[in-house]
């Protein structure tokens, strides 16, 4: 959970998991995405779950997971 889901979890917790829900919506746009991948390695899967998810961040977040 990111620090803005920590801090509205607190004051309106239906709100659930906002980056997960924005990694995962088909019109996210593509440098959100490189973002949330290169700082978020928790939102990987829901990025790779997007339809929308540019070629090169797929590659980046496979290439990331095996090299660890």
């Amino acid at each position: 959970m990111g620090l803005f889901d920590k801090l509205a979890s607190k004051f309106v917790p239906e709100l659930g998991d906002i980056e997960t829900s924005m990694a995962k919506d088909p019109k996210a746009p593509a440098e959100m995405l490189r973002k949330m991948a290169n700082q978020e390695p928790k939102l990987w899967d829901a990025i790779l779950e997007n339809p929308s998810c540019p070629e090169d961040v797929r590659q980046y977040i496979t290439d990331a997971r095996n090299a660890g």
